[in-house]
């Protein structure tokens, strides 16, 4: 931290969070508290946690910071995405990666131990049954006009009332209250996200919602790897370390995956001279 610090000549949030909670957001605030930065370095690791204190924590560093470099060493996963939606660039070892916006649902039955699944399943199952239904509509529609020569609207009639008469066991499978749950926990991570554009980073509303449409939607699981080509498509900014820090990114990665415990620093510029003076002192002392 202190090397980055130190080349870089600007301040370095060390965010370590083993899960994104209230009392990461609590610690956060604290670490913070009346501090303002015109730039500000963020290095992120966590495999995410909750939405809603994700939102918070990013409000914090948008009005501490003008300016935010979002540093991923390995992984910023799910709510940690979130988060990193408040950069305004980023910067990424090889290995690095965000993660899909789709908010995870806790499908815990009494006692068992929690269980998650993606919010997104449902809609995607739905998606696809609703896909088969009009591929055989058409197929349908197009044999009964080949075989007895009817007209179109006719044709297209008996198809129709054979695919709702096939396709109605379909649809029973899905239940409405849970597709209605589904759909309020991906509302959740999509209107965050949209908030956040919107008010930090000087999205217009369409602007915004395409993006986190995107990273709400399009992603066939919740553990898809975006990469620097996937994040700069999205049209955010990546920048490039010098090779002597992003060595020391990729060779400390095993550090930050050995932390069971959520770590949060604030590292300034000005702090590090005091710090190798004593060093020196010390040694000199100790010399004598």
């Amino acid at each position: 931290m202190s090397k980055i610090v130190e080349e870089r000549k600007r301040p370095l949030l060390l965010l370590l969070l083993n899960k994104v909670d209230v009392g990461e957001l609590i610690e956060v605030e604290k670490t913070l508290k009346g501090k303002n930065f015109d730039s500000l370095d963020v290095l992120l690791q966590t495999p995410g946690g909750s939405a809603d204190r994700a939102f918070q924590i990013a409000k914090i560093l948008g009005e501490r910071a003008k300016h935010i470099t979002i540093i991923i060493p390995l992984f910023a996963k799910s709510a940690g995405t979130l988060i990193s939606l408040i950069g305004d660039s980023f910067v990424l070892t090889e290995l690095s990666e965000l993660g899909p916006l789709d908010t995870q649902v806790n499908e815990t039955q009494d006692d068992d131990l929690p269980k998650y699944k993606s919010a997104l399943e449902e809609f995607k199952a739905l998606e696809q049954a609703r896909i088969h239904c009009l591929e055989t509509l058409d197929q349908t529609a197009l044999l009964v006009l080949k075989k007895s020569g009817m007209k179109i609207s006719s044709s297209l009639s008996l198809a129709i009332d054979f695919v709702g008469k096939t396709s109605s066991k379909l649809y029973d499978k899905f239940d409405s209250i849970k597709i209605g749950k589904y759909a309020r926990a991906l509302a959740i991570g999509r209107e965050y996200g949209v908030r956040l554009l919107e008010r930090y980073k000087g999205k217009t509303s369409e602007e915004a919602r395409n993006i986190v449409d995107h990273l709400v939607y399009d992603y066939p699981s919740h553990t898809f790897v975006i990469d620097k080509t996937e994040l700069e498509s999205l049209g955010f900014v990546v920048e490039s370390l010098p090779e002597e820090l992003l060595n020391l990114l990729v060779e400390n990665r095993m550090l930050l995956l050995k932390e069971t415990n959520s770590l949060i620093k604030l590292y300034s510029p000005q702090d590090e001279p005091k710090s190798i003076k004593t060093s020196k002192s010390k040694k000199k002392n100790s010399t004598r």
